[in-house]
C-alpha cells in the first residue's frame, strides 16, 4: 500500500465536505466491505455513496483500487484519479471493464473525474461536481419509475378521477418509497386532492391488542423548499417488478376558464433497501422513517385496515 500523498488527502477533505452538504452523513478513511473506503455516505433514500480517490498511478496500485471500488455495497460510486491515469489507455480500458460489470448490477458509477479539478477549481467543485453526482443518484432513483410524469387534471371542471402508476423495474424488494407530487395549480388546496392506491396490497401489519391492522401507504401534505405545494406519498414496498395503480381526483367540484390546467408532477424521490421499524407497545404503535428531503409538513394521513382478529 503506498504511502498517502498530501494531494490524496486533501480531495478527500474537500469531496467529504461537499457530500456533506448535499446528502448529511458521512466519514473519510471508513472501514466497510473489508476495506478502508475514502469517502463513505450514509443516506436514508437511496443507499449510500462511495468515492475512491487514485491519486498513485502505478498500474498494481489502480487495480488495488478498482477491487475496492468494486467490492463497495455502495449504490453510487465515485472514482477521482491523478490526471496522468486518465491519459494511460491500459489503465482506462481496466477501469471501463470494471464500471461495465457494476452498471450490469445496477450500481451507478461516475467516469473518472480528473482529481486536480477537485483540487484546484472551486468552480468546479461548486457546481459540476454535484450535477455529477445527483445525475448518478437519478440513475439510481430510476429502479423505480412512475407513469405518467405529468397529469393534466382539468380544463373547466374536473370531476373524472386519473390515474398513475409506480414500477418497481428491478428484481429487488424496496421499502419506503417516496412519491412526490407537486400541485400546480391557482387556489388548489393539496389538501383536497384525493388519492387511494387501486388495489390494497401487502404492507406494514400492526397488533393492536387482539386484532391486527396493516397499512400500506403514508401521506404527507406540505411545501418545499423552493415554496411548492406537494404531496409525498410513502409506500411500504415494491417487489420485484411489481407495478401498483393509484387514482387521484378532487374531493370538490373546481371550475375553471377553458385556458387553465391544474396539473401534477410526479417524481420518486427516494427509497429504502431496508423494512421500516416498527415498534409496538400494548395499545401504541411507532414507526421510524425519514423524509427525502426538507419541507414544511402541513399534515399526515394514513389509512388502518384490519386484517384480522385474534381469539
Amino acid at each position: 500500500m503506498c504511502p498517502e500523498t498530501k494531494e490524496h488527502a486533501k480531495i478527500k477533505e474537500i469531496v467529504l465536505k461537499k457530500l456533506k452538504e448535499l446528502y448529511g452523513t458521512g466519514l473519510k478513511e471508513y472501514p466497510h466491505g473489508g476495506h478502508i473506503n475514502d469517502v463513505y455516505i450514509v443516506t436514508p433514500n437511496f443507499g449510500d455513496i462511495f468515492v475512491e480517490n487514485i491519486w498513485t498511478s502505478t498500474k498494481s496500485n489502480f487495480q488495488h483500487d478498482l477491487i475496492i471500488l468494486h467490492r463497495s455495497p455502495a449504490n453510487v460510486k465515485i472514482l477521482i484519479v491523478n490526471p496522468k491515469i486518465i491519459k494511460d489507455k491500459n489503465l482506462c480500458r481496466e477501469f471501463k471493464k470494471t464500471q461495465m460489470a457494476e452498471t450490469g448490477r445496477l450500481i451507478a458509477v461516475s467516469d473518472m473525474i480528473d482529481g486536480s479539478k477537485i483540487l484546484n477549481d472551486p468552480e468546479f467543485v461548486k457546481d459540476e461536481f454535484p450535477r455529477i453526482v445527483q445525475g448518478l443518484v437519478r440513475k439510481v432513483l430510476s429502479r423505480i419509475s412512475i407513469t405518467p410524469k405529468t397529469i393534466a387534471l382539468s380544463i373547466g371542471k374536473w370531476q373524472k378521477q386519473s390515474t398513475f402508476n409506480v414500477h418497481n423495474r428491478t428484481e429487488e424488494v424496496y421499502y419506503e418509497i417516496w412519491v412526490k407530487l407537486i400541485v400546480e395549480g391557482l387556489n388548489v388546496n393539496n389538501k383536497e386532492i384525493e388519492i387511494e392506491i387501486v388495489r390494497p396490497k401487502e404492507g406494514i401489519k400492526v397488533k393492536l391488542g387482539k386484532i391486527e391492522w396493516s397499512t400500506d401507504i403514508m401521506r404527507f401534505n406540505g411545501t418545499d423548499e423552493t415554496g411548492n405545494s406537494v404531496i409525498y406519498l410513502l409506500i411500504a414496498n415494491l417487489n420485484p417488478k411489481e407495478t401498483v395503480t393509484f387514482l387521484i381526483r378532487n374531493r370538490k367540484t373546481v371550475t375553471l376558464s377553458g385556458l387553465y390546467q391544474i396539473k401534477v408532477i410526479l417524481s420518486v424521490a427516494g427509497f429504502s433497501q431496508k423494512p421500516a421499524t416498527i415498534v409496538t407497545k400494548e395499545d401504541q404503535m411507532g414507526k421510524s422513517f425519514a423524509p427525502p428531503e426538507k419541507f414544511k409538513l402541513e399534515g399526515v394521513s394514513f389509512r388502518l385496515r384490519k386484517s384480522s382478529e385474534i381469539f
